[in-house]
């Protein structure tokens, strides 16, 4: 299960003299909610967008995720946490759903992200059943 851990984090910077939960660190780095409701993260970004927040055990944590769990509670590790809005640096627990690989790979594949090989085995298993 996924859930956002409120144990205290301490900061190695020495500017911070006071502990930090990890859920006072996830909305140090949100912004406010643009004109579509996207709540962006403002932190560490990988390639693809997708924000990444150190957890107390100094493990990443992709920031949407942290997200749905800190608003909507434990979920299942093995599933997706998929964006409505289709931006993957947005927060906003209004944006995210849960769903299963499957569902990612089709939601994908259903906006125009995924292209070659990958989009031709989802719309060949789809034409299947």
């Amino acid at each position: 299960m996924v859930a956002p851990n409120e144990k205290y984090i301490h900061s190695k910077s020495r500017l911070h003299d006071q502990p930090h939960t990890i859920k006072n660190r996830f909305y140090a780095n949100v912004l406010l909610p643009d004109e579509r409701g996207c709540m962006i993260w403002s932190g560490y970004k990988n390639k693809q967008g997708y924000g990444h927040l150190r957890g107390f055990d100094e493990k990443m944590i992709l920031a949407h995720r942290f997200s749905y769990a800190l608003h909507f509670g434990p979920f299942d590790s093995s599933l997706c946490v998929l964006h409505h809005c289709d931006n993957p640096s947005c927060v906003s627990p209004e944006h995210l759903f849960l769903g299963t690989r499957k569902d990612n790979m089709q939601d994908c594949s259903r906006k125009g992200r995924i292209g070659g090989t990958a989009k031709i085995n989802i719309l060949r298993k789809n034409n299947d059943k």
